[in-house]
């Protein structure tokens, strides 16, 4: 729990909110882009690496929420269906898919794909959240009222009325997963360096990736996607790649990856931001610390107290990491 001006904010009702904000932009950003839409077949050879992924992601995800229902694990489906639309679909599928709405010869394939998925996914959140996907079902019924995928067929008025989804089996693809999930691991290493380190969205950054052979090929058909969508060029990728002399690096289990920072930071101006982050965060810490001293305090607002001791904790996290950066900055 947390307070608010007007009372206090549950911790849940909060998540549920920001996943409900996701859905509904990213499902209107979506329907922005199906302007022009013409209901027709989808064709296999058409499909890129990207679409297949989701294909596979959409069946597996069907199976596994069929099952919890099936055996009443409600708290299990929502949890996948709540990875899947905000950590995939949205995050990652609609973002890939910008380049190709821009091209005039791949937008129709790209058209049908997305209000395919995005059918397939507001069947599947309907059962435990039946009124934004009704809504959303029937914005994108006036845009594209006819979707599908060899069989084109008018969507049901109501969402409520309609068929649970039928995926094709043969979709579902461990290896295409496992290669995304390797990519978005990466992927979200390289954007928290570059929120680390202060680096604009607008700046393009150099990067290399010191991993297996094995992880290299997976990565490697990805490379693209990497400018797309951090604005990042992949040097170099595999066992051999080394750090640059001045690099911010994150290291997964996985992979090692390291950012070129040359001319990227202004040294000035990041040792200033460094010292009142630093102060800031000193100061946080001394009070949750006060506050956990208090013995009453802990015993009648359990609740808060472990509020507070989960702050504590990214605080100090934060703190060591401000410390590794200004040790870094010192070597330039």
């Amino acid at each position: 729990m947390r307070l608010e001006k007007g009372g206090v904010i549950s911790e849940r009702f909060e998540t549920a909110r920001n996943f409900v904000n996701k859905l509904w932009n990213a499902s209107r950003f979506a329907m922005l882009n199906l302007e022009g839409y013409v209901a027709a077949p989808i064709v296999e050879d058409d499909l890129t690496v990207e679409d297949r992924w989701m294909l596979s992601r959409l069946t597996t995800v069907s199976r596994n929420v069929t099952s919890y229902l099936e055996d009443f694990r409600y708290a299990d489906a929502t949890r996948e269906l709540y990875e899947f639309a905000w950590h995939q679909f949205c995050s990652f599928y609609v973002e890939m898919l910008k380049d190709r709405f821009a091209d005039k010869e791949k937008r129709p394939h790209a058209q049908r794909m997305l209000a395919y998925s995005l059918d397939c996914l507001l069947r599947l959140l309907h059962p435990v959240m039946p009124f934004i996907t009704e809504e959303i079902w029937q914005n994108l019924a006036r845009i594209c009222p006819q979707r599908g995928w060899n069989e084109i067929e008018t969507a049901n008025r109501c969402l409520i009325n309609a068929a649970w989804p039928k995926l094709n089996p043969t979709w579902q693809d461990d290896a295409i997963e496992n290669q995304f999930a390797l990519y978005q691991v990466a992927l979200g290493d390289l954007r928290e360096i570059r929120n680390s380190q202060n680096i604009g969205n607008k700046k393009k950054v150099k990067f290399s990736i010191k991993c297996t052979a094995d992880i290299a090929d997976l990565l490697r058909p990805l490379g693209v996607y990497f400018s797309r969508m951090a604005n990042s060029e992949l040097i170099e990728l595999g066992p051999s790649a080394e750090a640059p002399e001045t690099s911010a690096t994150r290291t997964t289990a996985d992979m090692e990856i390291y950012v070129d920072l040359d001319g990227l930071i202004d040294i000035g101006v990041e040792v200033k931001r460094l010292e009142k982050e630093k102060a800031n965060l000193e100061k946080s810490i001394s009070s949750k610390q006060r506050q956990l001293a208090n013995e009453k305090f802990v015993a009648a607002k359990p609740d808060l107290a472990d509020e507070i001791r989960n702050g504590l904790q990214q605080a100090e996290s934060q703190l060591a990491t401000i410390a590794e950066l200004q040790k870094m900055i010192a070597k330039l």
